[in-house]
């Protein structure tokens, strides 16, 4: 079985104190009880990987803008997905046949 999953943040860069600060996601304990065999990133319309996104990618400078932070990798292999503000992630998402609690 294969979910598509959309994460997002809902607050800007200094929109909030608190709330604007990145969140972090435990996709094992959003899919408790479900056995998580793979999770891969894709762009937000599903149809292509993240790194093709990312090789698509015109840079752009900012005069005055800081040098933009570097995106978190997908998480393959790992169970956690961090959203900065305003960011929005997708994923697909395949589960196993047991449940586990470990992300495989």
């Amino acid at each position: 079985q294969t979910v598509m999953l959309r994460l997002a943040h809902q607050f800007g860069l200094g929109e909030h104190e608190t709330l604007s600060k990145p969140a972090t996601v435990d996709l094992v304990g959003l899919f408790a009880g479900k056995r998580i065999v793979q999770a891969d990133e894709r762009g937000l319309a599903v149809t292509v990987s993240r790194e093709d996104v990312l090789k698509r990618r015109i840079p752009w400078k900012v005069e005055g803008e800081a040098k933009p932070a570097p995106s978190e990798d997908a998480p393959n292999g790992s169970r956690m997905v961090t959203l900065g503000p305003l960011q929005i992630r997708t994923f697909l998402i395949k589960f196993g046949d047991a449940p586990s609690e470990q992300f495989i």
